[in-house]
């Protein structure tokens, strides 16, 4: 069945934010792994169509697919995340962690958390995901623990939620992989992977757009400052 597997791609950015604050903006695309290995070079890469723009093309894959997508954001303050200088912190679990990585690592979290989430509320019928993430500098320890929170922890808060709601199980959502993906070589087409990370990359471009108009149809909108906050809070303790 299409619908069973899935890949979710990732990526973020970081805007300019109010003084004080540094903004992360984290986006998820989410589609039938089948379809979307189905999709020519040139749709994977949003080439085509050429008679609408890139936010379109999105929304047609969306719709086509039944896929979603999602864009979350989180407000911080600059004390809590101070000059590379300064940053070089550690926890028990992941010694030499950088609050700024440790920022990252949060707000990817919880973001994938708000799109498996928002996958479930959409009735697809998810069995297994493996998410791909634009690559980002984590020590090798980072970077376990991170996988291992978003490979086990996460689904399993997913599907407690479900059962709380009482919501029929045909969302199962297995995460079999975390994984990074570097960017294509200059003059050279993107793989399967490398494409569905810059779709993740060209939905972000409109993120402000889509912030202040709260969100668009099979794109889920979520303010996840507090948690990520906390977080961070957590790990200074």
């Amino acid at each position: 069945m299409s619908g069973d597997l899935f890949y979710i791609f990732c990526d973020e950015t970081y805007p300019r934010a109010r003084s004080g604050v540094r903004r992360i903006v984290t986006g998820y695309f989410a589609v039938p792994q089948d379809l979307w290995n189905r999709m020519t070079p040139g749709s994977r890469a949003l080439r085509i169509p050429h008679n609408v723009s890139r936010m379109e093309r999105i929304e047609k894959i969306l719709d086509s697919t039944l896929g979603v997508a999602a864009i979350t954001y989180a407000d911080i303050d600059l004390a809590l995340l101070p000059n590379k200088e300064q940053e070089r912190n550690g926890t028990n679990d992941v010694p030499n962690m950088s609050r700024s990585d440790n920022f990252w690592g949060a707000a990817m979290s919880y973001g994938l958390a708000a799109t498996l989430g928002y996958m479930g509320r959409n009735n697809l019928a998810v069995q297994n995901v493996d998410i791909y993430y634009d690559t980002h500098s984590l020590t090798q320890k980072h970077q376990s623990a991170l996988e291992g929170v978003v490979t086990q922890t996460l689904p399993e808060i997913v599907r407690q939620r479900r059962r709380q709601r009482r919501v029929p199980q045909r969302f199962r959502c297995k995460v079999r992989r975390f994984n990074p993906v570097s960017k294509a070589a200059t003059g050279m087409a993107p793989n399967k992977f490398q494409a569905g990370v810059l779709v993740a990359d060209y939905l972000l471009r409109q993120a402000e757009s889509i912030i202040k108009t709260g969100g668009r149809d099979r794109i889920y909108l979520r303010d996840n400052t507090k948690e990520v906050k906390r977080y961070i809070l957590n790990f200074l303790a």
